[in-house]
């Protein structure tokens, strides 16, 4: 059983290496169950890291914060997404093992992108394209699962706000000469529905983690479009979680 356990742990470690792999859309699950206890995520994927953490102040409430940066993929040049969150919840032990917690915060962040983009088969006809905006967020979650000794188990359902602003510029060159420029301002607030499955297995207070999820925008904005933020996101993360004072 071990040793199907940790075939599995390499396999989906190595599609995290080789796949569509962000850690924007992935959700921090403390599956809390006694004040005290405190855990720390180190995730990566192909596109991203995140540091995810929490911890019990009180019989029924978890506070938690989230840092990561990653990027999205478009036709052009790939855009930066760096995040901070903070948040804090209710959560309730069923039995000895079993585990519920709703949860609430906002955050803020930046985007940036700054590549050129050539025309096919002519290298002196390019494109320059410059990204900057901020975004803030904004999410509720509700999240379910079991903790034992050497395996946790969770799924979560995130809703997500993120409020964009900023500008962005296209100029299209030739042999050094500009041909044109292009400016559009940034400004939406697309609504994302985000589910994830977890699963960390270990030996005491430290586990291998293992994220699966997804981000779907809910609504549509034209102007934000052009930056891949209503593309389906499917990602798979990995690392380490360290639980600290963590009781069943």
């Amino acid at each position: 059983m071990k040793n199907s356990i940790f075939t599995l742990f390499i396999v989906l470690i190595v599609f995290s290496l080789t796949g569509c792999a962000l850690t924007e859309g992935h959700l921090n699950m403390p599956l809390a169950g006694n004040k005290g206890e405190g855990k720390a995520s180190l995730l990566a994927g192909i596109d991203g890291i995140g540091l995810y953490a929490s911890y019990c102040i009180d019989s029924h409430l978890v506070v938690l914060a989230n840092a990561s940066t990653s990027q999205t993929h478009t036709d052009g040049p790939p855009i930066v997404f760096t995040n901070g969150d903070i948040g804090a919840g209710y959560y309730q032990k069923i039995s000895k093992y079993g585990r519920f917690e709703v949860l609430g915060g906002g955050g803020y962040g930046s985007m940036s992108c700054d590549g050129v983009t050539y025309q096919e088969s002519n290298f002196n006809n390019y494109q320059q394209i410059s990204v900057q905006g901020n975004m803030i967020h904004f999410f509720g979650q509700a999240d379910i699962g079991m903790v034992t000794e050497n395996i946790e188990l969770g799924f979560g359902l995130r809703v997500s706000n993120l409020n964009f602003s900023g500008n962005s510029s296209y100029t299209n060159m030739d042999s050094g000469k500009v041909l044109n420029k292009m400016a559009y301002q940034i400004e939406g607030s697309p609504l994302y529905f985000e589910p994830c499955f977890m699963l960390a297995v270990g030996v005491s207070s430290v586990k291998l983690h293992l994220s699966v999820g997804g981000s779907f925008a809910l609504n549509s904005i034209d102007n934000l479009s052009l930056y891949g933020l209503y593309s389906p996101t499917f990602y798979v993360t990995t690392g380490i979680t360290v639980n600290i004072f963590r009781q069943l």
